[in-house]
């Protein structure tokens, strides 16, 4: 009856043992799935992360072109402007200079003698018209 006992003993502290080990057991896998898990999520919050600051950076780079564009348009307007403005301004420097020289030259005076004639309503010869008004008056 006492070795009885004692492996009734021995049975129970066996079983406690392994009722003690299953725990633990059951313990260190429900630590690794909360590991896992926290892990992931962690993964999944730094990659929201990630896209959030690429998704920042390219808005910047994004408004960065775009107000380099505006700009490049805007110095083009002014270009174009300041060059029709040159254009403009040579042209009324051109146009005046021809005018000064022109107000400057003395008209060359021919003689009287060297002048043409010019025709007067009472002149005999005076140019015809038509071709009869020619053939009826002869000069």
């Amino acid at each position: 009856m006492a070795r009885r006992e004692v492996e009734t003993t021995e049975v129970s502290r066996e079983q406690a043992l392994e009722a003690a080990r299953l725990e633990r057991r059951r313990v260190i896998e429900q630590l690794e799935v909360a590991r896992v898990q926290a892990l992931q999520e962690a993964e999944i919050a730094a990659n929201e992360e990630v896209q959030r600051a690429r998704i920042a950076s390219d808005r910047g780079l994004d408004e960065a072109r775009i107000g380099r564009e505006r700009d490049l348009r805007k110095l083009e307007v002014n270009r174009e402007k300041e060059v029709e403005t040159a254009q403009m301004e040579k042209a009324i420097v051109l146009y005046q200079n021809r005018w000064n020289i022109r107000r400057r030259r003395p008209r060359p005076r021919t003689p009287r003698r060297a002048r043409p004639r010019r025709p007067s309503a009472s002149s005999p010869c005076a140019t015809a018209r038509s071709p009869s008004d020619a053939r009826r008056s002869k000069c």
